[in-house]
């Protein structure tokens, strides 16, 4: 007989087992930049890792227009084995569409490398993507 407790470890069980395809699903859009790309929620961001530099560029999942980010504030964790690294991302005006943010990375950068990305847009819901290299 099912009693409250087996019913919430089975309903753990599959939210364990769904969480993980959900999280790191990947984007269909193409990557306009050499990155990877991921949805998050309502937009598709694209990661460019390079020259001790995380370039993210944010779009509309709908439109695949470029979204303005000047507002917005954004961090990047950077996982690399056992070394962790936080990058504070800000607007970079240097991207023509708008849709830059920027900043400066210094752990190497390799195979294995995982990257979560928050964008906070003023008055909205955090987004969150996930990239692994």
């Amino acid at each position: 007989m099912w009693n409250g407790r087996m019913i919430l470890r089975a309903l753990l069980a599959i939210f364990a087992i769904l969480l993980p395809a959900t999280l790191l699903a990947h984007s269909d859009h193409p990557a306009k930049h050499g990155g990877k790309t991921a949805n998050a929620g309502p937009y598709v961001l694209e990661l460019v890792t390079g020259g001790g530099q995380l370039k993210v560029f944010v779009y509309n999942d709908k439109t695949e227009k470029p979204e303005n980010i000047t507002a917005a504030k954004g961090t990047a964790t950077v996982l690399l084995g056992q070394q962790r690294e936080v990058v504070q991302l800000q607007p970079d005006a240097a991207g023509k569409d708008g849709n830059l943010m920027t900043g400066n990375l210094t752990l190497a950068q390799g195979p294995g490398m995982r990257v979560v990305v928050q964008v906070q847009f003023p008055g909205k819901p955090t987004i969150v993507a996930r990239f692994t290299f």
